[in-house]
């Protein structure tokens, strides 16, 4: 019942998450060709405006008003293309740290989804394991001699090995299961961190008297943070039920080998070789981490303020303790 509930919840979450970042990115594309639809269509409601009032002044002097209206059309439409740059890399910046958490959230869901989709497995394992020591058992009861134990003992190893190898991969699950813990914690500091740049990029603006980064912008970007914030939240509530699950059999799996070890004299069962071997696959196994993330460096994002207004970027910079 947990496992069929986690896997619910799982499968939920994930066509969820993929629906969300399917339509937010259709979204994105169809917002930005309206602005840009609509920017168009202001400037030649502007021109058209400029044109009709030169022609209702008098063609006698009409051709020096519009050179020099076309003068300072030229530098206010420079200038507004410079502001609006600025702002446009601002925004930009943002707009592709939060895109590429976004992906890195799910191939971060596909691993997840993977590694719950073991524990279904180990469940049926060791509830079949589980049945079939207690018919054993339930074998010796029924002799009732002294000697029944003895008479058993080529039926239990294999048991006995198969809890053994499964109590292996629990463990290495567990491993698996604390990168993706820290991975997530590592995400949630990067989320962080995006935050507090927005609150940076948005004071910064405004003590620059040019509001090239305002506050309706600093809004929108901070709730989609705060979005992918509690979806992570959610996600590491659900990994760490899928830890304490995994821990839990592990102990049961503990307790029964015990069991078999004291009740069918099982105590020798594992010769020098098997330790041996052990011991060498021990050294030479690479980390788990490197072999499942890869030993790639985790590289550097550029700051924000690195695309802003020099200006701005020098008022922010010093406002920054080293």
């Amino acid at each position: 019942m947990f496992m069929k509930g986690m896997e619910n919840r799982e499968k939920h979450l994930l066509t969820e998450y993929t629906t969300i970042l399917r339509n937010y990115k259709d979204m994105k594309k169809d917002l930005d060709e309206t602005k840009t639809k609509n920017a168009t269509k202001d400037d030649e409601i502007k021109h058209l405006r400029e044109k009709m009032t030169l022609l209702q002044k008098g063609l006698a002097d009409s051709n020096d008003l519009l050179e020099s209206q076309m003068s300072n059309d030229d530098y206010s439409l420079g200038f507004m293309a410079a502001e609006n740059e600025s702002m446009s890399l601002v925004e930009e910046q943002f707009r592709l740290n939060i895109d590429e958490l976004l992906e890195e959230n799910l191939d971060f869901w596909l691993r997840f989804s993977t590694a719950f989709g073991q524990i279904q497995g180990y469940d049926t394992s060791i509830e079949d394991l589980q049945g079939e020591i207690s018919k054993l058992e339930q074998r010796k009861k029924q002799d009732g001699s002294g000697t029944a134990k003895y008479a058993l003992r080529s039926d239990v190893r294999p048991l006995f090995r198969h809890l053994r190898e499964i109590n292996t991969d629990l463990g290495l699950w567990l491993e698996k299961g604390a990168a993706l813990k820290e991975e997530l914690k590592s995400r949630f500091e990067s989320l962080c961190n995006i935050q507090e740049e927005i609150t940076k990029a948005l004071k910064s603006s405004a003590e620059d008297d040019d509001f090239k980064f305002t506050s309706y912008q600093a809004a929108k970007f901070q709730g989609e943070v705060l979005n992918m914030k509690q979806e992570n939240n959610k996600v590491a509530d659900e990994l760490q039920a899928g830890l304490d699950h995994i821990t839990t059999l592990q102990l049961e799996i503990d307790k029964t080998l015990g069991m078999l070890t004291e009740e069918f004299a099982l105590s020798g069962s594992k010769n020098r070789s098997e330790l041996d071997l052990q011991h060498s696959d021990s050294r030479s196994r690479v980390p788990l981490r490197s072999f499942i993330f890869g030993s790639k460096q985790k590289k550097t994002k550029p700051s924000i303020f690195s695309c802003m207004h020099p200006s701005l970027y020098r008022k922010m910079k010093a406002s920054t303790p080293t």
